[in-house]
């Protein structure tokens, strides 16, 4: 079961608040609302970059069905969030964020209401790369705001040779919610441990579920689509094919 969770955010900046949809992020959702000039545009920049200097947050409530309630796991997915962020649950927090360029999966199993809020702190990053600085510096492409190789955050919104300072904030990405009743495929590797060509491939797979030695059905086809292997194997091992067909 899944559900999104994109529509009906609330951001709050300062004593402000603007009604949002994900993805959104600071300025966006400012300018959606006519509570600033375009940034991009002159140079508009120099007075909004101190804007990110601000934290700000986005709040949602959302309704948790009975089946959802009632499965066996429960996930709440942050495809992007950018980018330092505490994210709470019916005011418990469950997460800090600190990376723009992941995926945040957050097990919320027995932790759903009927009635839920949903609630995404976003720190200043520039407050944090200057104190970060101030600790260690670090050298950086000289038209970039100092310090900003400290965050893991797209580099090229601290500046660069054809970019303002507009380190900007929000959710960049779908938030989904979650819900399963059965083992549930983390990831899964695929590597070939022999070399080719040869008149067999020794391939090695590995499944990482949510349950420890799971047992894991592999289906493996030729590029015409013909099953050559199925079958119920552990979570990692080896299979021998014959006469494998070469891309």
């Amino acid at each position: 079961m899944r559900t999104i969770l994109n529509a009906n955010w609330i951001m709050k900046d300062g004593n402000n608040t603007y009604l949002c949809a994900v993805p959104c992020s600071l300025y966006k959702v400012l300018l959606d609302n006519n509570a600033i000039p375009d940034p991009y545009y002159r140079e508009n920049e120099y007075i909004s970059t101190d804007l990110c200097r601000n934290d700000v947050t986005f709040t949602r409530e959302f309704d948790a069905s009975s089946e959802v309630l009632s499965a066996d796991m429960q996930y709440l997915i942050f495809h992007g969030i950018d980018t330092l962020s505490e994210v709470y649950l019916n005011g418990e927090k469950i997460a800090e964020t600190d990376n723009m360029h992941r995926i945040w999966e957050l097990d919320v199993t027995g932790r759903l209401r009927e009635h839920n809020t949903l609630e995404v702190r976003i720190r200043s990053p520039i407050n944090y790369i200057e104190a970060e600085n101030e600790k260690r510096p670090v050298w950086g492409v000289g038209e970039c705001m100092k310090g900003y190789p400290h965050l893991r955050k797209a580099h090229c919104m601290f500046g660069w040779d054809w970019g303002p300072n507009l380190p900007d904030m929000g959710i960049w990405r779908d938030v989904e919610l979650c819900a399963y009743n059965a083992d549930r495929i983390k990831s899964v590797y695929c590597e070939v441990r022999n070399e080719l060509p040869s008149d067999i491939a020794e391939l090695f797979i590995s499944a990482e579920s949510t349950t420890e030695n799971a047992e894991v059905i592999y289906t493996i086809t030729d590029p015409n689509g013909a099953v050559i292997f199925n079958g119920k194997y552990p979570e990692s091992g080896n299979i021998i094919i014959e006469n494998p067909h070469l891309w």
